[in-house]
């Protein structure tokens, strides 16, 4: 497996999406048909000793159109609803203004927020970051 073959040639065709993902998940993408692939068929080989008749190269199940549609069947059953509403935001004491409320997650995945922007203006209202994180603390040795 040339792997920087193969990441530098798929990066250079998924051109709106190298700005959208992060490297990780377009190396994983680059390289994932022949990490299923080749352990496949070197594995199955040197069980039996033979090529197996149905798995007879090392590209076969994960370098397949069939594979491609499994992955974006997951894809699509996988992913988050947008949920956005109209609320009304109070700025002030007495004031409030009609407004857009969604939540975002961020692109790792490890953090979730609540987002409430003006509907009149596009203006950010509120920004929850509704993950919670814990530093270390303490003494770690007596």
């Amino acid at each position: 497996m040339f792997v920087l073959g193969h990441v530098g040639i798929g990066t250079r065709m998924l051109l709106g999406l190298r700005e959208r993902l992060s490297i990780r998940w377009l190396v994983l993408g680059c390289l994932l048909p022949d990490l299923i692939d080749k352990p496949l068929f070197y594995g199955l080989l040197w069980a039996r000793g033979h090529p197996d008749t149905l798995i007879s190269g090392s590209r076969s199940v994960a370098h397949s159109g069939v594979f491609a549609l499994a992955l974006l069947a997951l894809a699509f059953a996988l992913r988050r609803p947008a949920e956005v509403g109209l609320v009304y935001f109070p700025v002030a004491p007495g004031r409030t203004v009609l407004a857009w409320q969604t939540t975002l997650w961020s692109a790792s995945g490890s953090d979730v927020f609540d987002v409430i922007v003006g509907a009149s203006d596009g203006r950010l209202l509120l920004r929850h970051n509704r993950t919670l994180h814990s530093a270390p603390h303490g003494l770690i040795y007596d």
